[in-house]
C-alpha cells in the first residue's frame, strides 16, 4: 500500500514538470549551460531544439535537447560575430561612412576632406569661376569662385570726339568687361573741326556709281593730314534724288586712280569711305548715335567666338561708325556731314575666306522672309543684285567677286526655309544653327526702343564668318528717334509697339509690311530671353541719360557756327524739299527734330516701350512658365 503511494505521488510530480515545461516553452534556452542531473536517477523525455545563427550584434545557440520531466538540457551558446568593417570609406551624401559588409549597418561617418583640383572656369572681374574638389571617398563637388573685381588693364577709347571748342574724352577700359577704369581729357582742337576740301566737278555725280574725279585735301586738328586724288559717285538711291548727296569716296594715290590710298580716320588703313549728308535730320547725329548704341549692346552679348569677333572690331560691332566733318566744295563751305564707314567686308574684319559674306537687303517687298533669295547677277553698276532688287551682295568671300556666289544663296536660304517651316519650340531649339540669336534678340529690342522703322526688313545687313550661321546688323539710322526716313513725318513715342491678342505675340500694331516673319518667331518663341536681355539694356544702354549723351557727346563735337552755316547753306533748297508738306495737319520742316525733341522723344519712348513689356510679362509670359525667370 505503501509501495502504491509512492507510485502515485512520483507520477503527479511528473505530471506537474511536463506542464511546467509546456508553459515556458521547450524552444528557449534554459538558465544553465550544464547539464542538471534530476534529484533522483529516472529515464529522460527528449525534447529536440532548433539552433540559433548568431548575428553581429547578439549571440546564438547550437541544437540542443531537453527533459520534459527534469532540469536536463545540453544547451551551447554560440558566441555574437561582431561586425565585419572595411577601412575604406564610401561616398554618402554629404558625409563618407564605412557599413558592415554582412548586415549593412552603418559603423562609422565622417565630414568629407575636400582636396581641390581642377580650376574649371577661371574667375575675372566681373565673372564667377568654377572649382572642383574631391575628397578621397570617391565623391565630388564644384563650387563657384567669387568674381575677383579686379581689372585688366585694355585699350584707351574715345568716347567724345574733341571738337573745334569742347573738350574730348577717353576711358581706359577693362579688357574683360569694359568697365572705364580711367579717363583723361583730350584737349579741344583751337582753330576748327576736321574739314574735307574738295576741287572738281562734283555736280557730274548725279547718280548712283556715276563716279566722277576730284582731289581732296583732308586737315585735322589731331594732325591726321593728306592730300589724294578720288573718284566719287553718290552713295544710295535715294540720296541721288536729294539736294544735298551723300558720296562714296575711294582715294588714290596718282591721277589714274590706278593705286590705292589708305590712311586711318580712326579704323584702321582703308582707301573708302563714305560722306553722310544726314539731310533730313537736324542733328545729324541720328544715324552715328544709333550704330553707337548697337555697337554698345554687342558689347555686352554673352560670350562667343563670333562675339569676340564682332566687339573687337574698330567699328560698332559690325555697324558702321563715324564722325562730323565739315566739307568744302571748290573753296566754299559746302555743309556739314559726317565722314562714315561704308558698307564693305572690312567692317567686319572679312579677309577673303570663301565662307565670309555680307548681305544686304534693298526693299520690303522680297526681304521679309515671305520669299527665298533668287540668284545673285551682275548689274550695269556692276553689283550683285538679285533679279527682284530685294537683295545686293557686298560681299562673298573674294575681293574680286569672280567667283560663284550660288552658295550664299544657298545658306541664306536654309535661315529663310527654317523661319517658314517652323515655330515655337521647334524654331527656339533649331534657329541657332542658320542665325545668331543674340544678335537677333538685340536687333529687335533696339528697333523698338529707337524705332527703326524703316530698318524692320529694309536695310539690314547680313553678316556670315562660317558660311552657314548669319548675323544680323544695322545701317542707315536716319530715320529713327521719332523721325520719318524723308523726314516729313514724326513717329509718336506709343507709334507700332509690340501688342498681345488671344496670347500671342504681335510685331506691331500697323500688321503690314513691318510683320517680319522673323520677328514673329522671336517674340513668341524667345519671349523670356527677349524680356531678360530688355531688363538688363534697360539699366544700362538703353536709358535716357546714357542715350541722350551720345546725342550729346556728337554734338559736342561740331560748333554752333558750323550748324548754322549748314542751315544757312541748304535753307533755299529744304524748303523746296518740304514744300509745305504736312502730317496729321502739323507741319514738318527740318528742325522740328531738334535737340529738344529728340530727348524727349526718347523719354517718352522708353515710357511706352516699358508699359508694352510689362503687358507681354503678365499675358503672355507668366501664364506659360512655371519657374518665371523674371
Amino acid at each position: 500500500m505503501k509501495a502504491m503511494k509512492r507510485w502515485l505521488l512520483r507520477l503527479l510530480v511528473a505530471c506537474a514538470c511536463m506542464a511546467a515545461l509546456l508553459l515556458v516553452g521547450c524552444n528557449e534556452p534554459p538558465a544553465g549551460d550544464d547539464p542538471t542531473p534530476p534529484d533522483e536517477p529516472h529515464v529522460h523525455t527528449i525534447v529536440s531544439h532548433e539552433g540559433q545563427e548568431p548575428t553581429c550584434t547578439e549571440d546564438g545557440w547550437d541544437p540542443y535537447e531537453t527533459c520534459a520531466a527534469c532540469d536536463y538540457t545540453t544547451y551551447t551558446s554560440v558566441t555574437a560575430l561582431g561586425h565585419d568593417c572595411p577601412e575604406t570609406y564610401q561616398p554618402n551624401g554629404n558625409v563618407h561612412s564605412r557599413s558592415c559588409t554582412r548586415c549593412l549597418q552603418t559603423i562609422d561617418q565622417q565630414p568629407h576632406e575636400w582636396q581641390a583640383g581642377e580650376m574649371i572656369k577661371e574667375p575675372t572681374c566681373v565673372n564667377v569661376g568654377m572649382q572642383a574638389y574631391a575628397c578621397a571617398c570617391g565623391a565630388n563637388r564644384i563650387d563657384t569662385v567669387d568674381a575677383t573685381g579686379v581689372h585688366t588693364e585694355g585699350e584707351w577709347v574715345t568716347t567724345m570726339v574733341a571738337a573745334a571748342f569742347a573738350q574730348g574724352k577717353e576711358e581706359l577700359r577693362c579688357a574683360v568687361c569694359r568697365t572705364a577704369l580711367e579717363e583723361r581729357v583730350i584737349p579741344a582742337h583751337v582753330e576748327t573741326m576736321p574739314i574735307l576740301y574738295m576741287e572738281g566737278d562734283y555736280t557730274a555725280a548725279t547718280k548712283d556709281k556715276n563716279d566722277v574725279q576730284m582731289t581732296v585735301q583732308y586737315v585735322s586738328p589731331d594732325g591726321e593730314n593728306f592730300s589724294a586724288y578720288a573718284l566719287i559717285h553718290v552713295q544710295g538711291a535715294t540720296s541721288a534724288g536729294l539736294p544735298k548727296k551723300n558720296y562714296t569716296m575711294k582715294l588714290y594715290k596718282d591721277a589714274d586712280c590706278s593705286s590705292k590710298f589708305k590712311v586711318n580716320l580712326g579704323w584702321g588703313k582703308e582707301s573708302k569711305y563714305c560722306l553722310k549728308a544726314n539731310w533730313v535730320d537736324y542733328t545729324q547725329a541720328r544715324n552715328i548715335v544709333a550704330c553707337r548704341l548697337w555697337g554698345d549692346m554687342v558689347k555686352t552679348r554673352p560670350a562667343s567666338t563670333v562675339q569676340a569677333r564682332l566687339a573687337a572690331l574698330p567699328t560698332n560691332g559690325g555697324a558702321i561708325d563715324g564722325y562730323p566733318i565739315a566739307v568744302y566744295m571748290n573753296g566754299e563751305f559746302y555743309g556739314l556731314y559726317t565722314m562714315n564707314v561704308p558698307k564693305d567686308e572690312w567692317m567686319f574684319d572679312m579677309d577673303d575666306s570663301e565662307t565670309e559674306a555680307l548681305l544686304v537687303a534693298n526693299d520690303w517687298l522680297h526681304t521679309d522672309f515671305s520669299v527665298l533669295v533668287g540668284e545673285f547677277t551682275l548689274d550695269k553698276n556692276g553689283d550683285y543684285v538679285t533679279s527682284d532688287g530685294g537683295w545686293e551682295l557686298k560681299y562673298f568671300g573674294t575681293e574680286d567677286t569672280t567667283g560663284s556666289s550660288a552658295w550664299v544663296t544657298e545658306s541664306f536660304n536654309r535661315l529663310i526655309r527654317f523661319c517658314q517651316e517652323n515655330e515655337g519650340e521647334a524654331f527656339k531649339e533649331g534657329i541657332s544653327q542658320y542665325m545668331d540669336v543674340d544678335a537677333a534678340i538685340d536687333y529687335l529690342i533696339l528697333f523698338y526702343a529707337i524705332y527703326m522703322r524703316d530698318n524692320t526688313s529694309k536695310n539690314m545687313l547680313w553678316a556670315t564668318y562660317d558660311g552657314d550661321v548669319w548675323i544680323p546688323s544695322v545701317y542707315d539710322q536716319d530715320g529713327t528717334f521719332g523721325m520719318a526716313w524723308d523726314g516729313k513725318r514724326y513717329a509718336l513715342a506709343e507709334d507700332d509697339l509690340p501688342l498681345v491678342r488671344n496670347g500671342k505675340i504681335l510685331v506691331n500694331s500697323n500688321l503690314g509690311s513691318e510683320n517680319f516673319l522673323l520677328w514673329d518667331r522671336m517674340w513668341n518663341s524667345f519671349t523670356e530671353e527677349i524680356l531678360l536681355r530688355y531688363k538688363e539694356l534697360r539699366e544700362t544702354i538703353l536709358t535716357e541719360e546714357y542715350m541722350c549723351a551720345a546725342f550729346e557727346e556728337f554734338r559736342a563735337c561740331v560748333p554752333d557756327s558750323i550748324y548754322a552755316a549748314d542751315v544757312a547753306a541748304w535753307q533755299t533748297e529744304r524748303a523746296k524739299w518740304w514744300n509745305g508738306d504736312t502730317y496729321n495737319g502739323v507741319k514738318n520742316w527740318y528742325d522740328k527734330f531738334d535737340w529738344e525733341y529728340t530727348y524727349t522723344w526718347i523719354a517718352d519712348r522708353l515710357d511706352c516701350m516699358d508699359d508694352a513689356m510689362r503687358t507681354i510679362y503678365n499675358e503672355v509670359y507668366l501664364p506659360n512658365v512655371d519657374t518665371p525667370a523674371l
